[in-house]
């Protein structure tokens, strides 16, 4: 499987792409797994986009007041990165907007885009922000040491996205209920 850049993309990296920084929660594969997936099966497509150099970002994080800016949410690290999309991506956002049961890290006031910065805890939120409308999630993480650039990594659903998906999720509860329905005798 390639990304939009021509290389290839491994389920390692997706990981990486969400679960950044020495923080991190290191749990979920299984939702990866699923994305990673969906992306090999053209039900999602993923870019890699280049918002700004390292250094761009740390003159911000060094110069700006980041408490008098209207971002909210997170460390200063996490306030800074969303400080940083926001300049950088040519859409008007709003911060922590409570949206199907999530507060994403920024969203666009048509709500079209979400941004989601830094490490996720809960990556399996792009399928319910695109089946609410959403054409495009922005996740990006915390940079490397090594890194010389700012980077997100945009995912879009396609065309047979939510149909596939629907299907998907009600296949398995299917097959949860008919592995339930054999245990009901045992308690």
């Amino acid at each position: 499987m390639k990304n939009s850049t021509g290389k290839k993309i491994t389920a390692e990296k997706l990981f990486e792409i969400f679960y950044s920084g020495n923080h991190a929660f290191r749990g979920d594969t299984q939702v990866i797994q699923d994305i990673y997936f969906l992306i090999e099966n053209n039900y999602i497509h993923l870019q890699k986009e280049i918002l700004g150099t390292k250094e761009e970002y740390q003159k911000l994080v060094r110069e700006a007041d980041l408490t008098n800016i209207d971002i909210t949410g997170g460390s200063t690290d996490h306030v800074a990165i969303k400080a940083f999309a926001s300049q950088k991506l040519p859409i008007s956002f709003i911060s922590e907007l409570h949206f199907c049961g999530f507060f994403p890290d920024l969203i666009s006031r048509d709500k079209k885009i979400v941004v989601e910065c830094g490490n996720t805890q809960n990556p399996e939120k792009i399928f319910s922000y695109f089946l609410h409308g959403v054409e495009k999630v922005i996740q990006i993480p915390y940079s490397s040491i090594e890194d010389k650039e700012i980077v997100g990594y945009s995912f879009s659903p396609q065309k047979d996205f939510e149909k596939f998906y629907k299907l998907w999720k009600q296949s398995e509860l299917d097959k949860l209920k008919q592995h339930s329905s054999l245990f009901k005798n045992d308690f």
